[in-house]
């Protein structure tokens, strides 16, 4: 009997190759790991301007609201050259499939954006369940150019007239009425400031410690308020809301969804700083504004 070495020598170094690219990749994956969740990981800031109109803070979340970093992003939408950005959802699709799903890096890059948040909840919630591609749909309203997703039942309706008014509405579900005033907006999970107050009854009983992201607006005098922490209690993301000076605010999709990703050339701020969830993300929203001149 005779044997082809030559069959044994190839499927050796078949194996080889094989090894040694699952090591590549795993190598390269563990590297990704560290540009984005340590070494792009926000550092403390006092309230800075990064972008014209643009501020942010970043620091410690106190002891008895959990651990970690909260990112406060004060947005003043009124300013020349700031613009508001909501991405578009799918209109026609025919199992109601709004987004698909992508990295949230890539998300921020595709709209050129300066900030970028995560906006409304999906489901599956899991992250190892929303996997790249994945078309899933909003669980709340969403409203694109005036263009209505779905009509949620406990969906709370934050969102922008024509004229880039704040308005919303505090009660569920959204109604027709309401809907057709705006041009862009998002139900929120609960009104939970609400006059500058916290409404305690919006908030869950129970104390959970997760990320969480969060929008405030001050309607009067045109500031947006967006705040991703790391691992935070509802009571203390609404307090450090409250004492930002937010008027009205909610609760956007929260834990492994949670990001904030500064964009680049923002003043004072490693490009692209962030807090970075491990989900893929659907919908998003943030701000492009006007770099700040050199000093």
């Amino acid at each position: 009997m005779s044997i082809d070495f030559r069959i044994i020598r190839f499927s050796g170094g078949g194996f080889r190759f094989l090894l040694f690219s699952l090591v590549g990749l795993a190598c390269l994956g563990l590297c990704v790991l560290l540009v984005f969740f340590v070494i792009l990981s926000p550092k403390n800031l006092p309230r800075q301007e990064i972008y014209r109109g643009v501020f942010l803070t970043v620091e410690e979340i106190p002891e008895e609201f959990g651990k970690g970093k909260v990112m406060i992003a004060e947005i003043h939408w009124d300013e020349p050259g700031v613009e508001l950005y909501f991405s578009p959802f799918r209109q026609n699709d025919s199992q109601g499939r709004h987004f698909t799903l992508l990295p949230a890096d890539y998300l921020r890059w595709e709209a050129d954006l300066d900030l970028m948040v995560n906006t409304t909840r999906y489901y599956p919630e899991e992250w190892w369940q929303s996997w790249p591609l994945r078309s899933v749909s909003s669980l709340e309203t969403l409203v694109w150019d005036g263009t209505v997703s779905h009509i949620h039942p406990l969906s709370y309706m934050f969102g922008w007239d024509e004229d880039e008014n704040f308005i919303y509405q505090n009660s569920k579900p959204p109604s027709a009425e309401f809907l057709a005033q705006l041009k862009w907006g998002m139900g929120v999970q609960s009104v939970s400031i609400h006059n500058g107050q916290i409404h305690e009854g919006a908030l869950d009983r129970n104390i959970v410690y997760d990320a969480r992201t969060f929008l405030g607006v001050d309607p009067v005098d045109k500031v947006l308020w967006l705040i991703v922490g790391e691992t935070i209690s509802e009571i203390g993301m609404n307090t450090i809301a409250t004492k930002q000076g937010v008027i009205v605010g909610g609760q956007l999709d929260t834990q492994d969804a949670s990001n904030m990703i500064i964009g680049s050339d923002a003043s004072g701020v490693r490009a692209l700083t962030g807090i970075r969830g491990r989900r893929m993300l659907g919908g998003t929203m943030g701000v492009r504004a006007e770099r700040l001149p050199e000093d």
